[in-house]
């Protein structure tokens, strides 16, 4: 599966639904079927916004409340794509005030966290892990009540399973940022003076700044692990200590086991639902490969190709 004709650039995933993904990029919005990777709209050719796109992967978001797709052109117009389909109109105005302040090109790759130490998971608890054994290279899952480490000293955690693993880390799940809400300033208050400034705003002036504008982007972003909805967690890690090699494996919640594992990029995207499966991209930045790839409701796991290699695996 080919996103473009060029590098690989910065991509993540924003949403699927009704057969199709989409995808952000340094180059624009991409829009793929799901069955077979075919190309259903290009960054330049979606219609509603054609040559006014903007080659940015920050102008593009999912908005999970209202469950369209979000872009902003040039002239700053917001717009809002439905899933399944891939034309766009002009967003309506509760969409373009909670979205206007926060796309654009301030945003990066690096506003966006996709893997964690630990995360949430079903019945309040925390997936995360620890050394197989003192001086172990290997660590192994555990299921803490608490997502506090001070919690797993204490022995509020078990052992999942037998399975053990290189530099591990989680999948992050759910969608992507929220837009600017006076409760995630109330949040950020104890760590952003200016939070604090704009949650203590009489509600008619925030209003009137959020309308035109004029409020900076506070980026939030997803704690819960990827797939757990279907019964698994996707771990992120390397495939022995001593080699720099990477794979992403689809491990049970209920027991531990390993379903699968697949040979992936270091760089991993978060990991959006599609249906009852879910998708996730991975990168490997010094080779400039890149991988859709797709977990099934059962956990098992396939990928598709993002960018041109030719070849000998090179991408020119």
């Amino acid at each position: 599966m080919r996103l473009n004709d060029k590098l690989v650039s910065e991509m993540r995933v924003l949403a699927a639904g009704g057969g199709l993904a989409y995808v952000a990029t340094d180059e624009g919005l991409y829009i793929r079927s799901l069955e077979n990777g075919a190309a259903v709209a290009e960054p330049d050719a979606i219609e509603g916004i054609g040559d006014t796109f903007i080659a940015n992967m920050g102008s593009y978001d999912y908005d999970a409340e209202r469950e369209p797709v979000v872009a902003i052109d040039t002239a700053g117009t917001v717009y809002a794509i439905p899933l399944g389909e891939s034309s766009a109109s002009e967003a309506d105005p509760e969409t373009t005030a909670s979205w206007r302040p926060v796309l654009g090109e301030h945003r990066s790759v690096h506003d966006f966290p996709t893997t964690g130490d630990r995360a949430r998971i079903p019945d309040r608890t925390t997936l995360g892990f620890e050394p197989t054994a003192p001086g172990a290279q290997t660590r192994s899952s555990i299921v803490s009540a608490d997502i506090d480490p001070v919690a797993a000293l204490e022995g509020i955690s078990r052992r999942l399973g037998d399975a053990t693993f290189f530099d591990p880390a989680i999948v992050l799940g759910g969608s992507s940022v929220r837009p600017l809400a006076v409760d995630d300033m109330r949040d950020r208050c104890a760590s952003e003076p200016l939070a604090c400034e704009l949650a203590d705003m009489e509600p008619e002036a925030l209003k009137t700044l959020l309308q035109a504008g004029a409020l900076p982007a506070i980026v939030g972003g997803p704690d819960g692990a990827a797939g757990t909805d279907a019964g698994y967690a996707l771990v992120a890690h390397r495939t022995s200590a001593n080699r720099d090699e990477h794979a992403i494996s689809s491990v049970s919640l209920s027991t531990g086991e390993v379903i699968d594992t697949i040979e992936a990029g270091s760089e991993v995207g978060v990991g959006v639902a599609a249906g009852e499966s879910t998708i996730l991209t991975a990168r490997e930045f010094i080779a400039e490969k890149g991988q859709l790839i797709v977990a099934s409701p059962e956990g098992a796991l396939s990928s598709f190709e993002v960018g041109r290699t030719n070849l000998i695996g090179m991408p020119w």
